[in-house]
């Protein structure tokens, strides 16, 4: 599914029922952080924090965790879109590629803070860390 949407319009090319059937659209995000070079700490931040937005999304749909806001889960929607473009604002082919994308999701974890504390606050209750 990467190869699909890489270069293209991102998650714009899958319908809304992609949402419920299982989110493959979260593998892509899971497949192109894959790829990063975690040496260089612009990439490993990125790859730590998406993991971190990833797993919200999931237990979101599976409805474990129902907290979540329609709004924050839109926003971190469209972080996610934007890291699985590879032609966006600094191509993520170019020499530090990827400071941008560190920087739409830095923009969610701040903007939403206080709903992703509450995610964590929710996973250590359950005895699971992030």
């Amino acid at each position: 599914m990467l190869n699909e949407l890489i270069g293209r319009e991102g998650f714009a090319e899958l319908p809304a029922h992609a949402l419920f059937d299982g989110a493959p659209f979260l593998e892509v995000v899971v497949e192109k952080v894959s790829d990063l070079e975690l040496s260089r700490f612009c990439e490993e931040q990125l790859a730590k924090q998406v993991a971190f937005l990833t797993e919200v999304i999931r237990a979101t749909l599976a409805r474990r965790y129902t907290r979540l806001s329609l709004l924050a889960f839109a926003h971190i929607l469209v972080a996610l879109d934007y890291v699985v473009r590879v032609n966006d604002e600094l191509p993520d082919t170019q020499a530090g590629g990827y400071v941008d994308d560190l920087r739409v999701v830095n923009r969610v974890m701040t903007d939403w803070k206080e709903e992703l504390d509450d995610f964590r606050a929710w996973r250590l209750k359950l005895g699971e860390r992030w």
